[in-house]
Formats: structure tokens, sequence, C-alpha cells
């Protein structure tokens, strides 16, 4: 079984809010490059992200929630294509174990799994997640993580 996570971030410079928007799919099939049917839709909002590390924190929030569920082979699936090459890059090297923040995290996360894909969405094709951050911002009481916000500076 593999769950896809399709995932996207937005901030609101007014507010200095970050919303994350996640979409979880689920298929039996994981040969197959088919997301699957999906499961749960997600959308959180925080204060104290800087600007540039939304998309990051929804991928590390996305590992934090497959992890809390007990899944296993995972694929996260992001419109941010420099962001997914560089921790693919890191995960499949093993050369960002070191390196401090989210990204960091997220690569010494990365080996709690079974496997772990990263993909791209094209932006114009991620209206699901994009609508998810958007609403997030917006709609949700933003909370103040300090483990997130030390782990993004």
């Amino acid at each position: 079984m593999r769950q896809t996570f399709i995932l996207d971030a937005s901030y609101d410079s007014e507010t200095s809010v970050t919303g994350i928007g996640i979409v979880i799919h689920e298929t039996d099939n994981p040969k197959k490059n088919k997301n699957g049917i999906i499961i749960d839709e997600i959308s959180e909002a925080y204060t104290g992200i800087d600007a540039g590390q939304g998309e990051t924190l929804a991928i590390y929030r996305a590992f934090e929630i497959a992890s809390e569920r007990g899944y296993r082979n995972i694929r996260t699936i992001s419109d941010y294509n420099y962001l997914r090459k560089a921790l693919k890059k890191s995960s499949e090297s093993g050369e960002g174990y070191d390196r401090t923040g989210l990204h960091g995290e997220i690569v010494r996360m990365s080996k709690t799994f079974e496997k772990v894909e990263f993909g791209y969405k094209h932006r114009r094709k991620n209206q699901m997640a994009h609508n998810l951050a958007r609403n997030a911002v917006n709609q949700i009481k933003p909370v103040f993580r300090e483990d997130l916000v030390r782990k993004s500076n």
C-alpha cells in the first residue's frame, strides 16, 4: 500500500500566516504511477514560519502525518520543483543528514520509511491542494508551534 501526499502552501504577507494544503491518496498498486483514491484532505495554518518555508513545512507535515498514521511507503507531490529535486538528491545521496532546518529534518525522517518518493505536479494541475492552502490562510485560526519555528529558521 502506498500513500501519496499532494501538497501546496500559501503565505499571506499582511497577516504573516502560512497555510498548507495536503490531499492524501491511497493505492494498493504502488507500482503504477496512479495516486489512488482520496482518503483525506488537510488544511492547516501557522504563524512564525518564514515566507519561503511554506512548501518545505508542508512536506515536513506530510512526513509527520505519515509517521503518526503508520504509513511505510509514501510519495509527496509538490509544484515546487527546485525543492523536490533538492530533497530527492539529499535523500538518495545521504548528503543532507547534517543540515539544519526543515530540509535536514525531512531528509532524516525519510529514512524512517520503507520507501519515499518526491514527485512533481505542475502548479496549474495542483488546484485541490492549493485551494486547501488558501482556505487555511483565510479561514483557519493559525497555530504557533515553537518546534516548527525553530526548525524553519
